[in-house]
């Protein structure tokens, strides 16, 4: 079996009690970290975050990607380990050096 490369995956929502019945009742994600503005919940083991935006915050085009608790809403990394984060730095690192 292939090595798992997690991923964190933010996403807004209108309504958290609907977003964990989803996730977590129909889907069967363990429901994890949470607070009145956000549910964490693990996917297989990957981290989704439902996060509570209100109105037109869901289809919204603009600069700010942050909800009303200033987690942001909208958000997909993969989690990478150490060795593959400095690997990156160093390709930044040459890079910049070779523009000058």
């Amino acid at each position: 079996m292939p090595e798992l490369r997690p991923f964190h995956l933010a996403f807004p929502v209108h309504d958290l009690a609907a977003a964990r019945e989803f996730w977590g009742g129909v889907i069967g994600g363990r429901v994890g970290r949470s607070s009145d503005q956000w549910v964490d919940f693990d996917f297989h083991g990957h981290q989704i975050v439902a996060s509570l935006v209100i109105g037109a915050g869901m289809v919204a085009e603009n600069s700010s990607v942050q909800g009303p608790s200033g987690v942001a809403s909208r958000i997909f990394r993969e989690i990478l380990a150490k060795a593959h984060v400095e690997h990156f730095v160093g390709l930044i690192m040459h890079d910049s050096a070779q523009r000058g």
